[in-house]
């Protein structure tokens, strides 16, 4: 549930803290990638969601 989002934001926080301008994720079912995505979007950060077959 909720800890996606909560992890995701942490990880761009630290992202953006670090100085890096992308995050490069990946997800199973896809919740965790909408997450990031969501998360990167309204922070301004580049994102990239590999999704397994």
């Amino acid at each position: 549930g909720a800890h996606k989002i909560n992890n995701a934001l942490g990880q761009a926080l630290l992202a953006k803290r670090m100085g890096k301008r992308r995050i490069i994720a990946e997800t199973g079912a896809g919740q965790h990638g909408v997450a990031t995505a969501t998360v990167c979007a309204k922070m301004g950060l580049e994102c990239v969601v590999y999704m397994g077959a």
